[in-house]
C-alpha cells in the first residue's frame, strides 16, 4: 500500500493568492473537483453546501450526458479495458509530477508505517485550470466506460 504525506504549493495569480495545500492526493480528489463542480477549489460552508453543490453537480452531470467525450470508447476484450485505462493514465501523471517541484521531500514513520512527506511547488501558474481540466475529461470518459462496460457484461 502506498502512502505519502505530499503537500502542494501553489503560486499566486491575479485572481489567487499562493495556496497551500495539505495533501497533494487530496487536492486531486477533492479540490480539483469541487473546482470543476462550483468553479473553486475552496471548501464551501456546511451550512451552504447542498445549496451550492446540487445545482451544480446537475449542470455538470447533464452536461457529461448530453455531450460524447473524445477518446473514451476502449478497444479489446473488456476484461483488458482496466489495464489499458491504467496505462492510458500514466502519462497524466508524469506530467502531473513535472509541473510541480518537489522539495525538502524525506522519510517519516507514524505507526510502524513509512511514508515519504514534504511539499511540491507547483511550476510557474496554471495548474489548478490544467488539473480541472484533466479531472473533468477523466471524469466524463469515466461515466461512458462505465456506461458501456455495464452494456458489454450485463
Amino acid at each position: 500500500e502506498g502512502r505519502n504525506a505530499l503537500s502542494l504549493v501553489q503560486n499566486a495569480t491575479a485572481e489567487r493568492k499562493r495556496h497551500y495545500y495539505h495533501s497533494f492526493h487530496a487536492y486531486w480528489d477533492l479540490d480539483t473537483v469541487r473546482n470543476l463542480t462550483i468553479g473553486t477549489p475552496d471548501e464551501v460552508p456546511k451550512e451552504e453546501r447542498e445549496s451550492v453543490y446540487a445545482p451544480a453537480k446537475e449542470k455538470v452531470i447533464a452536461d457529461f450526458v448530453a455531450n460524447e467525450p473524445k477518446n473514451w470508447r476502449t478497444p479489446g476484450d473488456p476484461k483488458t479495458w482496466a489495464e489499458q485505462w491504467a496505462n492510458e493514465i500514466l502519462p497524466i501523471a508524469r506530467e502531473a509530477h513535472t509541473r510541480v517541484r518537489f522539495e525538502h521531500v524525506h522519510r517519516e514513520e507514524k505507526d510502524g508505517r513509512v511514508f515519504a512527506k514534504g511539499p511540491a511547488h507547483e511550476i510557474g501558474t496554471g495548474y489548478l485550470d490544467w488539473s480541472t481540466a484533466v479531472v473533468g475529461d477523466e471524469l466524463h470518459k469515466a461515466g461512458w466506460r462505465l456506461a458501456e462496460l455495464f452494456q458489454k457484461v450485463l
